[in-house]
């Protein structure tokens, strides 16, 4: 059955329709909950294949009229995401043979192309998904003969004057028909970005390889290029060499490449700890009862919790005490002291809190408190707690203290000292 919508009702029609069989079934336009029928007998089969290639052609149908991607690449991309195996492919057109009925689709949907200069712009168009302003001004100059246009968010005005350095690039080739020029101002980030010209109009953003970006680039792929006119990415692979280029933000010539070039690597990957819920177990593992609720590191190497986390996640691959110890504990203790210095650098003053405490087994620990104020609200942090040896003389304290300092850059900040 596929699924259809008009004058405010949903049904779903047979999807033999061409082959003579005519019956609809009619839901509640809000859910799938059953209103009726055209009591039409409906015994037939039904061809899964069939089905899926509506499923997908029902998911391009959406893409295309809401992305500015071309219909060809909205396509192929939807044909990469659902897997489609040899007999799938069957069922399906290539995406050059129908990408001109869903242009056609595109051009009755969004508004025409205006022909004077003084056309209104359609509140989608004028504003983001959320509903934020996105045309913040919009002028006839009469002495400049022509029209100005501006487009952002107060988000992205923002982020522009934070950058250290702001570019402006203006092209006549991709602009709309009645519009001498596009401007487009860019912001770079000294510490994350650096933007390099290629010949004298393609600008290309080339993002560090410690940015944050999709999995599958993170594991198998660097030197990150992004073109900023024609929206696209561009990757090298770590494995052969090879540069893959695709649509900005999107992924699934990078997977493809993967999992066609690099089958072995992808299929280890896909179950490994790089896996996102394979991360977000451990750490939480780690975090929530290792740390925070104090159970013992042999905890992991126990056969119950063992089937436990089995019964929670089949495919998760169980960490043992020695990769806590070894890996993940030395990792996030070096973010946290990251995150400690990050804080003590946005301090202006600080005062600390020394003191020396005993377990019950009459072990010695000295810590050291930090306290300080940022933006208008009063913060503490344990900045160390370490374990003391031997006599607890003036020296050995005098010492840890002045590692902390040091550690923590907090010689020119310290105003008073509470022990």
């Amino acid at each position: 059955m596929s699924q259809s919508l008009k004058k405010d009702i949903r049904y779903f029609r047979c999807s033999k329709k061409d082959r003579g069989c005519r019956a609809v079934i009619y839901v509640s336009i809000d859910s799938n909950i059953y209103k009726d029928s055209n009591n039409v007998e409906h015994n037939h089969p039904s061809n899964h294949h069939n089905v899926k290639r509506l499923l997908v052609l029902q998911k391009v149908k959406e893409k295309v009229t809401t992305e500015p991607t071309s219909a060809t690449r909205i396509i192929d991309d939807e044909y990469v995401k659902n897997n489609l195996n040899d007999g799938d492919r069957q069922h399906f057109l290539l995406p050059t043979a129908q990408a001109s009925t869903f242009y056609k689709i595109r051009a009755k949907t969004l508004p025409s192309n205006p022909k004077p200069l003084d056309f209104e712009v359609p509140e989608s168009y004028s504003k983001t998904y959320s509903g934020e302003q996105f045309l913040i001004y919009d002028s006839t100059h009469k002495k400049l003969g022509g029209r100005l246009m501006i487009f952002t968010t107060e988000v992205l005005i923002k982020m522009l004057c934070s950058c250290e350095v702001i570019l402006i690039d203006g092209t006549f080739k991709t602009r709309p028909i009645m519009f001498s020029q596009v401007c487009v101002i860019m912001g770079q980030h000294l510490d994350t970005d650096s933007i390099i010209t290629k010949g004298e109009s393609e600008s290309v953003i080339v993002v560090n390889d410690d940015v944050n970006g999709p999995p599958v680039i993170q594991e198998f792929f660097s030197k990150l290029n992004i073109n900023i006119e024609k929206n696209r990415w561009t990757c090298c692979c770590n494995i052969c060499s090879l540069s893959v280029t695709d649509t900005y933000k999107t992924t699934s010539n990078f997977l493809k490449h993967i999992k066609t070039k690099h089958r072995l690597a992808f299929d280890e990957w896909k179950d490994s700890t790089n896996n996102k819920r394979q991360q977000l177990l451990t750490n939480s593992l780690i975090r929530n009862l290792i740390i925070n609720m104090s159970l013992p590191l042999s905890t992991v190497d126990n056969e119950s919790f063992m089937n436990f986390m089995l019964d929670v996640d089949p495919k998760y691959k169980m960490i043992n005490r020695r990769d806590i110890t070894r890996s993940f504990l030395p990792i996030m203790y070096k973010k946290c002291i990251k995150k400690l210095q990050d804080i003590c650098n946005r301090s202006k003053y600080v005062s600390l809190t020394l003191d020396i405490w005993s377990d019950r087994r009459m072990r010695s620990y000295f810590g050291i408190t930090l306290h300080t104020i940022i933006d208008d609200q009063y913060k503490t942090y344990v900045l160390s707690f370490e374990r003391l040896k031997g006599k607890h003389s003036g020296d050995k304290l005098a010492a840890e203290f002045d590692r902390v300092i040091q550690m923590y850059n907090l010689k020119d900040k310290l105003v008073r000292i509470v022990t």
